[in-house]
């Protein structure tokens, strides 16, 4: 499991700085949402977003982390995606959102 830790930090990490966001720098946070992530991926398949229950249905597919976040009521009021993993960039990310 510490691999899939790994590998998922350096991916979002990566897939942050190129589209220009922040990854949300408290570790317990970023632990609890990557831990959650694993464990969804493993028993679905797919990396979905651990804060949001999915229905099974075609609408899971919106709760794939990364979501669409920028189009969020949360991405334009609190400047962060649904779970805080993400933020704009230069507008917070420490904090357990």
């Amino acid at each position: 499991m510490a691999d899939d830790f790994e590998q998922l930090s350096s991916l979002f990490a990566e897939w942050a700085k190129k589209n220009n966001f922040d990854l949300n720098e408290n570790k317990q946070h970023l632990d609890f949402l990557y831990n959650g992530l694993i464990k969804l991926e493993k028993e679905t398949g797919g990396k979905f977003c651990p804060c949001r229950l999915k229905k099974g249905e075609k609408a899971d597919l919106e709760l794939l982390c990364p979501c669409n976040f920028e189009i969020q009521q949360t991405w334009k009021e609190k400047n962060r995606c649904w779970c805080g993993l993400f933020f704009k960039e230069g507008k917070g990310g420490t904090g357990n959102e």
